[in-house]
């Protein structure tokens, strides 16, 4: 009787272990995956200056351009403009939001 509550003993701690484990490693691949996913959506200037095919100063030279639009107007579409987020003093453009203003503006212009 002894022997078998040990034992029943040991498997329990065992498997309470492994279980937990296996949740440890399956959140942390969760976690790589969306880290992934939110990474390959947001892109630097400089990446979304080769996402678009033209160079750096170039699109400057259109965010200026649209900074200075901006300014002169109290409502416009979510697409006129390009948007951005700022991180730790970066920005970082939406590559799904880049797309929606190179669609508004080959139709709209």
């Amino acid at each position: 009787m002894l022997i078998s509550s040990l034992l029943l003993s040991f498997s329990i701690i065992f498997s309470s272990i492994y279980i937990g484990n296996v949740v440890k490693i399956s959140n942390l691949s969760k976690h790589d995956v969306n880290k992934e996913v939110i990474t390959s959506e947001l892109l630097s200037m400089e990446e979304t200056a080769e996402y678009l095919k033209i160079s750096v100063p170039d699109f400057r030279v259109i965010l200026e351009k649209e900074r200075d639009e901006r300014e002169g107007v109290s409502v416009y579409s979510s697409n006129t403009f390009i948007e951005y987020i700022d991180l730790n003093g970066r920005r970082y453009y939406s590559k799904k939001q880049i797309d929606k203003w190179i669609e508004h503006n080959l139709y709209n212009k």
